[in-house]
């Protein structure tokens, strides 16, 4: 005896869902999908926008660092390294190390505030911090013609960028909460009488 076929109304062919090779494909609700990849991009906005933030006020300490706290001191250049972007792209700036004397003692550190090639044997003026010998950088790169607000302009754009996205999704949200109500309160009778 063949077995029974069932043809009621709640059987499932594979033309009428989303077969792909014997793969069942589940619906995909495109809306969802957009709102988890905005929630994702402006995450990463937030995570950017934190670690240029941090990357500035980092900066602007070892700036006023070396301003209140900085002596002068003759560094000699003893190499630079240039540093690319990538494989096979030229230099984008050096990188120079050199030698100071500072309260008696020799330090080789990298020289701050310097992106250009520096003969070998040359020698700098530079500042100095006694007792955190890395903070070394060249005496033009700590003058008053650097401003201290200047590394935190990308973070101030971003975070206005977060806050107006967030202002955009509260707004988003409000206006489909109204429009939602709306037809609960038709429904119910409360609203104006004719």
């Amino acid at each position: 005896m063949p077995p029974a076929v069932s043809t009621s109304s709640t059987d499932v062919s594979p033309e009428d869902t989303g077969y792909t090779r014997g793969v069942r494909l589940a619906s995909v609700d495109a809306g969802r999908v957009i709102r988890i990849f905005l929630a994702l991009c402006l995450l990463s906005t937030v995570v950017l926008a934190a670690v240029l933030t941090a990357s500035a006020a980092g900066d602007d300490d070892r700036l006023n660092t070396l301003r209140h706290h900085g002596v002068p001191v003759v560094v000699t250049v003893t190499d630079c390294l240039g540093v690319g972007a990538s494989i096979n792209i030229g230099v984008q700036y050096w990188q120079c190390h050199g030698d100071y004397t500072l309260a008696g003692r020799k330090f080789h550190e990298v020289i701050g505030g310097n992106r250009a090639q520096l003969d070998a044997g040359s020698q700098i003026q530079a500042v100095a911090v006694a007792g955190q010998p890395s903070l070394l950088s060249t005496t033009a790169s700590i003058g008053p013609g650097h401003s201290l607000w200047a590394p935190f302009v990308t973070p101030v754009i971003l975070w206005g960028a977060v806050v107006l996205a967030l202002g955009g999704w509260g707004a988003w949200w409000l206006r489909r909460k109204q429009k939602r109500s709306v037809p609960e309160a038709v429904s119910t009778g409360s609203g104006p009488q004719d």
